[in-house]
């Protein structure tokens, strides 16, 4: 039986049945070896993240270190990020929306991330109230922490100096 894969931006998580491990790889090279289990899982992702996106992995590290109660939607939504389902709003919106994520699952669907005196997402995690609600009063699901991380990433992006060239 094949098991399910991960993808994030080129590289592969996947559980080794015969090994009983989790493997990150590149190019089919084998990149990193974790654990069984559901912590070694989150490991993968982790380290794939770290090794494709560096700096979202720095954010979403310290925002779980910050509030532990959003850690497993954390590395979820930096997955996300990491794959470029963090889209623009819909042209002409008129409903403040300042975002669109689409689904890790169903690429057909797509979230709608909008402001108003706080973040709000029509997911079902954010709808239904089984997304954690930090001190502040914010609701946090996965959709709302990837645009949050994605669009922290591109704020960091834009003030970094561009790096001379190099003339040999």
């Amino acid at each position: 039986m094949q098991s399910k894969t991960l993808e994030i931006s080129g590289l592969v998580i996947r559980y080794d049945r015969a090994g009983s491990e989790w493997l990150v790889e590149q190019n089919g090279h084998i990149v990193e070896r974790l654990p069984p289990g559901p912590a070694g899982k989150e490991a993968a992702v982790e380290e794939a993240i770290k090794l494709a996106a560096p700096a979202l992995y720095q954010m979403a590290r310290y925002m779980a270190l910050k509030n532990p109660v959003l850690r497993s939607r954390l590395w979820k939504a930096a997955q996300l990020a990491a794959n470029g389902h963090v889209l623009p709003p819909r042209p002409g919106n008129l409903v403040q929306e300042v975002s669109q994520v689409l689904s890790a699952t169903d690429e057909a669907i797509l979230y709608s991330i909008q402001v108003r005196d706080c973040h709000l997402c029509n997911c079902e995690d954010y709808q239904f109230e089984k997304a954690p609600r930090l001190a502040s009063g914010q609701k946090y699901c996965k959709h709302i922490l990837a645009y949050v991380l994605d669009k922290r990433r591109r704020q960091l992006a834009a003030v970094q100096p561009m790096e001379e060239p190099v003339y040999a």
